[in-house]
């Protein structure tokens, strides 16, 4: 018996995928890459897009980085609901057991709310032979683990980003609207 870890298996992501961006004009494909160092799978120099496998998940995604706090007013700007295909090669899908033993993570999805043990992921799964993205499980919705996040990576791709991703297409609008807390 071979102490060697198993190879991490690679699937092909074929579907719709989402996101929320604020404002109401439709992104282009290049705007969808991310452009922070916040992000779960990403440094920041890494070209990554992060996208929803469904539009509750956009739409908690987009709850968690809400600035709601006890000081701070909620976020008003209006945000669009966008929707694309995708078909994506070489996708590690790390909602799946055995892939997560595969990559010696024996904690399961817990694991990656840490963003450092996530981003150490990321980036290991970027030297995997193949390897363009993953399948993550969302951080808002880890009760429901095959509900989640496609993550590309831009830099690994073979062609553009439009060899992946059709043009984004609006899904519907979101806009918060603060009511006083007294009139309840």
């Amino acid at each position: 018996m071979s102490s060697r870890q198993p190879p991490v298996p690679l699937i092909v992501y074929s579907g719709l995928a989402y996101r929320t961006i604020a404002g109401t004009k439709l992104p282009g494909i290049d705007d969808l890459i991310s452009d922070g160092d916040g992000e779960r799978f990403s440094d920041g120099s890494q070209p990554t897009v992060y996208l929803a496998t469904d539009a509750g998940v956009a739409l908690a995604e987009m709850a968690r980085r809400l600035a709601v706090g006890l000081d701070e007013p909620i976020e008003t700007t209006p945000h669009t609901l966008v929707r694309m295909r995708a078909r994506v090669e070489g996708v590690a899908d790390i909602r799946d057991t055995f892939t997560l033993r595969a990559l010696g993570l024996p904690g399961g999805p817990i694991d990656l709310l840490d963003r450092g043990a996530a981003r150490g992921l990321g980036a290991r799964l970027r030297e995997v032979p193949g390897c363009r993205g993953l399948l993550a499980p969302s951080m808002a919705m880890l009760d429901q683990p095959k509900r989640g996040n496609l993550v590309i990576f831009a830099e690994l791709l073979p062609g553009r980003l439009e060899s992946v991703l059709w043009p984004p297409r609006e899904a519907g609008a979101v806009r918060f609207v603060p009511r006083p807390a007294d009139s309840y």
